[in-house]
């Protein structure tokens, strides 16, 4: 199962790719620690307003109530998030519908069929990656 992590800029503009891979085939297992890697990479951005997104409404739930006990198998990533949100003031996380996050998903399958692992170059970004969100987000073509 691929994991992958899209940065964008406040106007909606895609400025880091990064991707990992993990053995299973639970989505809960996998939007998990995509979204722990999420956070990693928003370490790069400590001091500027981060806000990581997923379209996982049950891990971002989980993440938002500090009160609960999360599910034992993601514990330890919700915890992990728990804390960098913690230690980081500006830094905040939210759901986002699945309709405006394709660009995520087809990264993904993009890069298992490529093989792609690591960070990515932007520029290499195939365009139903790059740009199938535009319309969703408001951007206009430039």
């Amino acid at each position: 199962m691929y994991l992958v992590v899209l940065c964008r800029n406040s106007d909606g503009w895609i400025i880091q790719a990064r991707t990992s891979k993990i053995v299973g085939n639970n989505p809960i297992k996998g939007e998990a620690p995509a979204t722990r890697m999420a956070f990693q990479v928003a370490t790069s951005y400590r001091g500027v307003e981060v806000v990581v997104k997923g379209d996982c409404l049950n891990l971002v739930n989980q993440v938002a109530d500090i009160e609960s006990i999360p599910d034992w198998d993601i514990a330890g990533e919700v915890s992990t998030i728990r804390i960098l949100l913690n230690e980081n003031g500006k830094w905040k996380s939210g759901w986002i519908s699945r309709e405006v996050n394709f660009a995520a998903h087809n990264l993904a399958k993009w890069c298992t069929m490529s093989l792609i692992l690591g960070d990515i170059c932007i520029q290499n970004l195939p365009s139903d990656v790059g740009h199938c969100d535009d319309a969703a987000l408001g951007k206009l073509p430039t």
